[in-house]
């Protein structure tokens, strides 16, 4: 419940920054990308001083910098942030805000079953069960 009332909040914020970009002239494509950087940035401007503070942290840092999976992980990254602009140009062009966050959610079900397909993930029935209202649910917005 936490993680939903979060994805909505946040979900709201970016609507209503990207309207307010849409409406000052940006067309949705600028707008998306923009905000996108613009995120990017804060978040880099607030996490690298916190990094640096905390001792475990600016360790792992280091680890995780040196590591052979460093390129996988920086890639990773821009595999996030790329979806997070492709999220945000959808959510700039699109009046209805729960159509593109109901179909952001979408991956935590496909997540699940290529889980168990590519990584022979057990499927439980508690998690084929939760997957099925997720799923219930998302049919429920799209409808």
């Amino acid at each position: 419940m936490l993680a939903a009332v979060g994805t909505t909040g946040y979900s709201v914020i970016d609507k209503h920054a990207l309207g307010l970009m849409t409406a000052h002239g940006y067309t949705p494509l600028q707008a998306g990308l923009h905000y996108m950087v613009l995120q990017a940035m804060t978040t880099w401007l607030w996490m690298w001083p916190l990094v640096r503070a905390l001792p475990n942290e600016r360790h792992a840092a280091r680890r995780l910098h040196r590591s052979p999976t460093a390129r996988r992980a920086w890639l990773t990254g821009a595999m996030i942030l790329g979806t997070y602009g492709l999220v945000l140009i959808a959510m700039s062009t699109s009046a209805d805000v729960s159509h593109v966050v109901a179909l952001r959610q979408l991956s935590i079900p496909l997540g699940v079953l290529a889980a168990g397909y590519w990584f022979r993930e057990r499927l439980t029935p508690l998690r084929l069960g939760a997957t099925t209202v997720m799923l219930g649910g998302l049919a429920l917005v799209a409808w």
